[in-house]
């Protein structure tokens, strides 16, 4: 199950998943993950930063990770609510580098910028809207 854009959704789909859900009105989001698991998901991880909206899908005791620590919801009806908070870390970095080379991850590329333009690249993903990683090159 995963959550998109409709102008993802063949995408995301063809990645493997079975169930993609609409991003657009987390109202709706909860509603079509209700339909799929009426007693609610066991665990969420929000990508998609919707936010404390989203726990409504979370069954009581569940789980609930967020992308962004700052952003995490507050815990309700004992979910466990947790924020991913990022560290730099070379070797898997490097790791996933190598795999990126040998065709075993793939992702998107919105734009490669020089190292120059970091502030408009900046102002690209505060505004939203991206399909896929901006790359700065120097």
């Amino acid at each position: 199950m995963a959550v998109a854009s409709a102008d993802d959704e063949a995408y995301v789909s063809a990645l493997g998943v079975q169930h993609v859900l609409p991003r657009d009105e987390p109202r709706r989001l909860v509603e079509a993950v209700r339909k799929i698991a009426p007693n609610g998901v066991d665990r969420a991880f929000d990508a998609a930063l919707v936010g404390a909206p989203l726990l409504g899908a979370v069954r009581d005791g569940g789980g609930f990770l967020s992308a962004v620590e700052a952003v995490a919801p507050a815990p309700e009806r004992g979910i466990t609510v947790t924020g991913v908070h990022a560290k730099p870390n070379t070797t898997q970095l490097t790791d996933l580098v190598r795999r990126v080379a040998a065709g075993e991850l793939t992702t998107r590329i919105a734009d490669v910028l020089p190292i120059e333009h970091g502030a408009e690249a900046h102002r690209r993903l505060e505004a939203g809207g991206l399909r896929g990683k901006l790359v700065l090159t120097y």
